[in-house]
């Protein structure tokens, strides 16, 4: 009796599976019945899941599992988590920039070079540069006076800009006289 049984399981697994299928289909065929040729299948695990009311398909055609797949009924939206935004760097305040008061109060008159020669400079003191000189008796266009104490400068016009000339060396009248250049 030991010997019929496993016998008897043997025949009963062999029966099973020669009904499970046709006699002339290959065993292992997912779709019975259809031509290979005409069997499709997923090119990727990217494929893209069917759609409702999508014709082309039915119920019984296979896709990879839904896992991972959003669908209208889900309501939420799986989407790649964005890399966080860095802080912005604090922008530094700009330091203030001191206000220059000029120390010339402005004015527009002619004056006359009263040494023989007169220095014009770049800027309202003797170390700076010589734009050029001027002879006794030249007259200057005067756009601004000195008002600051140990100034003792005229702000003139000298070929097409601004020059300055020591006010030791000018005069409102082209009599006058005084040393050197400065």
């Amino acid at each position: 009796m030991k010997k019929i049984l496993p016998v008897l399981l043997t025949l009963t697994m062999i029966f099973a599976f020669a009904a499970c299928g046709e006699a002339d289909e290959p065993v292992g065929d997912a779709h019975p019945g259809v031509p290979e040729d005409e069997v499709t299948t997923p090119a990727s695990d990217d494929a893209t899941p069917p759609q409702e009311g999508n014709a082309d398909l039915d119920e019984t055609d296979e896709f990879p599992s839904d896992e991972g797949w959003q669908t209208e009924s889900d309501g939420v939206v799986d989407e790649p988590t964005p890399d966080p935004i860095p802080e912005p760097e604090p922008i530094p305040e700009p330091e203030p920039v001191p206000v220059y008061v000029t120390p010339f109060t402005d004015t527009d008159k002619t004056m006359y070079i009263t040494g023989t020669t007169a220095n014009v400079r770049a800027e309202y003191n003797t170390d700076s540069d010589i734009r050029g000189t001027l002879s006794h008796r030249d007259s200057v266009r005067v756009t601004g006076i000195s008002t600051d104490a140990g100034i003792e400068f005229y702000r003139v016009e000298f070929n097409g800009g601004t020059a300055y000339i020591h006010s030791s060396l000018l005069s409102d009248n082209t009599a006058a006289r005084t040393g050197d250049s400065r």
